[in-house]
């Protein structure tokens, strides 16, 4: 009974070990999509007046200032992302951020999980410590968790 616990407890052990190492690239990811947004939507705002400017028709009011002459019309960038391409962006970022928050929250749970399995063991640990009918095997698994 006792190595079955000690078992569950290694299995659940290396199962948080996974499930950190996928915290870990999820966040990794995650920071890496929103620092491209904060970028992309960067150059998007710096491009305002070229995206407006391009909507500009010659005799209709600018929608700015009014003004029906527009004589020096501001260029965009060509590495600027359109409305579309930023929304795709932000949209890959959020995922990115969910996937990062619900491994973080399959680690806490499984954390949880593993201490509770811990806490049992100790537990029958000292039970039979008091009963001092320590096998060998059970004194190496008392000296791995203590």
């Amino acid at each position: 009974a006792l190595s079955n616990i000690f078992k569950e407890w290694h299995k659940m052990s290396r199962e948080l070990d996974c499930l950190q190492k996928e915290y870990t690239e999820a966040a990794s990811a995650s920071e890496e999509a929103n620092q491209t947004y904060e970028a992309r939507n960067r150059a998007f705002m710096d491009e305002q007046a070229g995206i407006i400017a391009e909507k500009l028709e010659a005799g209709k009011p600018c929608p700015v200032c009014g003004s029906l002459e527009h004589p020096c019309i501001a260029k965009k960038s060509e590495s600027a992302p359109t409305e579309a391409q930023l929304k795709k962006i932000k949209s890959v970022a959020e995922k990115a951020r969910k996937d990062a928050e619900e491994k973080s929250s399959q680690c806490g749970t499984k954390k949880a999980t593993l201490n509770a399995k811990a806490d049992e063991l100790k537990k029958k640990i000292k039970e039979r410590f008091l009963k001092k009918n320590l096998k060998v095997r059970e004194r190496k698994i008392l000296k791995m968790i203590i």
